[in-house]
């Protein structure tokens, strides 16, 4: 069995994918706001990272008919060839440094949202979708929070529920592919993040199937409000927490 800490750690992670499962998005930043709460921002990141493969692969794979490759290509693009740039920034933040920067992230990914559902977007042009992917794909390579710019464009463009679903995925798959081979590259596998991983994978199956019956059934305006009313007061707690 687990100890408690890997426990609570997988707790984390299956709320983190019924989220993405109901919404589309959020496995980031949800994962990412808790388990600094039991482990080092580094580790964090690192666990989400790994774990975030699986999720935005089931949840593509439920979603799969209604892609059309073509129109997130250059999101996708502009995505992977940021993400190096957040990572590497990032190795050379200290501890604090790194808490409190990723406090300030989450404040402000969770006041866009708000910002977002307060007022109708516009459609983006297609252009928009090279700076707003080189934005989240920084912030994803840095914190594996990148989806705020991306969800802004795709969600402007007016498509149906089930296609906006999977074109996110097919971006933060990307994403995720690209940060794994990165941390592969400079060593941050190890076995007990493997391990951690391992016990997250039957109870984030049960949450992918739970938050795919949610997205049919439940406002998401509603979800969200919850969601992202609880990051931004962890990103408060991770700005004004002593250390």
């Amino acid at each position: 069995m687990p100890d408690q800490p890997t426990l609570l750690a997988v707790l984390c992670l299956a709320l983190a994918t019924y989220v993405q499962a109901a919404t589309g998005f959020g496995f980031a930043i949800v994962a990412v706001a808790t388990l600094p709460l039991l482990m080092s921002p580094h580790r964090a990141v690192e666990v989400m990272t790994v774990f975030n493969l699986l999720v935005t692969a089931l949840t593509l794979w439920t979603h799969r008919r209604a892609l059309q490759w073509r129109r997130i290509l250059p999101l996708t693009l502009a995505t992977f060839l940021s993400m190096p740039i957040g990572f590497f920034v990032v190795r050379h933040l200290d501890r604090v440094l790194l808490l409190r920067s990723l406090g300030v992230v989450l404040i402000l990914i969770s006041a866009m949202d708000f910002w977002l559902r307060r007022h109708r977007l516009l459609a983006l042009p297609g252009w928009t979708a090279w700076p707003l992917g080189t934005l989240g794909g920084t912030l994803g390579g840095a914190f594996g929070t990148g989806g705020p710019p991306i969800v802004a464009f795709v969600y402007s463009q007016g498509w149906d529920k089930s296609a906006s679903v999977g074109a996110l995925q097919v971006v933060f798959i990307v994403m995720s592919l690209t940060r794994n081979v990165l941390m592969g590259a400079t060593g941050d596998f190890n076995s007990d993040l493997v391990s951690t991983v391992a016990w997250a994978v039957p109870p984030g199956l049960f949450a992918v199937w739970l938050g795919k019956r949610t997205l049919d059934r439940v406002p998401q305006a509603h979800l969200r409000t919850v969601v992202f009313g609880a990051v931004f007061l962890l990103g408060i707690w991770y700005v004004m927490k002593p250390i």
